[in-house]
């Protein structure tokens, strides 16, 4: 069975319950990740492996607070695989991050009722 895009229950509690605040920040993560995958999309496409581990960096410290673990764990797999210094890797690992941000963005939608 596919692991949950994110534990709303879990991210919740990190923030006290205030789903207000919660709403808030998921709007403001919503907005910034366009850019931040068009960011990694060049870096990648340039196989520039310190910016591409900067940006894998950037995503999985916002996710971070979601308790989204699929698309924490692809962020931080690019990241590594980025600070190994190997490209061989890097195109399949930042698929599995875009598909995996992709569905967490999605999945917040949805349990938090946002417009797309």
């Amino acid at each position: 069975t596919e692991a949950l895009a994110f534990d709303l229950p879990a991210a919740l509690l990190k923030f006290e319950g205030d789903r207000e605040f919660l709403v808030e920040l998921s709007e403001v993560l919503l907005e910034s990740f366009p850019a931040q995958l068009k960011a990694l999309e060049a870096a990648v496409a340039q196989q520039n492996l310190v910016a591409a581990g900067k940006v894998a960096h950037t995503i999985k410290g916002s996710l971070g607070n979601f308790c989204a673990e699929p698309s924490y764990s692809a962020s931080r797999g690019l990241e590594l695989e980025c600070r190994r210094g190997s490209f061989d890797n890097i195109p399949a690992l930042h698929q599995r991050l875009v598909q995996e941000v992709a569905r967490f963005a999605d999945a917040l939608r949805r349990e938090l009722a946002l417009d797309a």
